[in-house]
């Protein structure tokens, strides 16, 4: 009985895994040239917050948000 708690558990979190990649991919794939090429050039000091704002931003308010994400980093 216990296998199967064990199993049931890692098939819920295995599908909550897959459906967060395939939104995010889903996001991703839906950005305009600019905004690929910012979170390409960011990929390694982003944060996970950050990057999931960024991504559910309409196209108009990405400007700022580089913009903003940016200057924070600024020494």
């Amino acid at each position: 009985m216990i296998k199967i708690k064990h199993v049931c558990g890692a098939v819920v979190i295995l599908a909550l895994l897959l459906g967060t990649i395939s939104c995010s991919s889903t996001a991703r794939a839906n950005l305009d040239p600019e905004s690929e090429a910012f979170l390409s050039s960011v990929r390694y000091i982003i944060i996970k917050d950050e990057k999931k704002d960024f991504l559910n931003l309409p196209p108009s308010e990405r400007p700022a948000f580089i913009e903003g994400f940016w200057k924070r980093r600024d020494p």
